[in-house]
């Protein structure tokens, strides 16, 4: 189970709704709530945050012993919302079928994969912006960049928004 995130909390409902609203039998709590998703992008933002713990931000810990409604609290959540939303867009253009076979013909259903893609790269940068709202947030260029990590076959990191979205190539 995470540590900023709960399925109990409807964090996982705000993940799917924010990837277009995809179906629970699609992206499960539990294929969230692994290492994979919520693991990896607590793992992210916490280093984010850590990092900036000279600037007078708040600790992680510090920030979740806050009440639900501290300006802090929602921008640690909203940014670990987003940034696990964001980590799901790649693997989402396989997990759902996106075209119709009638017959022996194949009907795409208006491009749904690449939008996909196009909103990675949007709650990527969304992820970066709650973060800014952390009382004594300093953003620094290029602080936020990924500069190491895995790649996925066909996709690789790039830098936009202060994050490394994976960019398609081909």
């Amino acid at each position: 189970m995470g540590m900023i995130l709960t399925a109990a909390d409807g964090d996982f409902n705000a993940i799917r709704a924010l990837i277009g609203g995809v179906d629970e039998i699609f992206l499960s709590d539990a294929m969230l709530d692994s290492p994979a998703y919520v693991g990896l992008a607590e793992l992210f933002i916490i280093s984010k945050v850590n990092s900036q713990t000279a600037n007078g931000v708040r600790t992680v810990s510090q920030i979740l012993a806050l009440q639900p409604d501290d300006l802090d609290f929602k921008a640690l959540k909203s940014a670990t919302i987003y940034y696990t939303a964001y980590l799901t867009t790649p693997g989402m253009t396989n997990l759902v079928n996106t075209s119709v076979t009638v017959g022996e013909q194949s009907i795409d259903l208006g491009g749904l994969g690449q939008s996909w893609v196009t909103m990675g790269t949007d709650l990527l940068q969304l992820a970066a912006y709650a973060l800014s709202f952390l009382a004594n947030w300093q953003s620094v260029e290029g602080s936020m960049v990924i500069t190491s990590g895995p790649t996925k076959a066909g996709l690789a990191p790039d830098t936009i928004g202060g994050f490394a979205p994976y960019k398609r190539y081909g």
